[in-house]
């Protein structure tokens, strides 16, 4: 069973697409490692687009290599006018944190 939590990128105009993040138990683990979305800051402007990278972090070095599949929703973003997402949204991916390593950076692209 994984753990489910949520981060945001923050802009001026409190423009916030929320990221959630899945933990897939490492298999032969004893202990699950406790998993944060990080917070981006991104002052969004007239034009233009920049690319945030949100950090997944792990509160321990992984000891195998761990799977986390990421959603980046809405929240009180526009999907679409505020950042990249497909038609239905909603962006999904899967990321991976290897061994003896702690992070995981999600690249999201916010509109100015």
């Amino acid at each position: 069973m994984g753990k489910r939590l949520s981060g945001a990128l923050l802009g001026a105009a409190s423009v916030v697409p929320a990221l959630s993040a899945v933990l897939a138990h490492p298999a032969g683990a004893t202990v699950t490692p406790r998993l944060t979305v990080g917070d981006v800051r991104v002052n969004e402007g007239d034009a233009g687009k920049v690319v945030v990278k949100v950090p997944i972090d792990l509160d321990v070095p992984a000891s195998s290599t761990v799977s986390v599949a990421w959603t980046v929703t809405g929240g009180t973003a526009t999907p679409r006018v505020d950042f990249l997402a497909p038609k239905s949204g909603v962006k999904v991916g899967h990321s991976t944190i290897k061994a003896k390593k702690t992070e995981a950076l999600v690249p999201v692209t916010v509109f100015g």
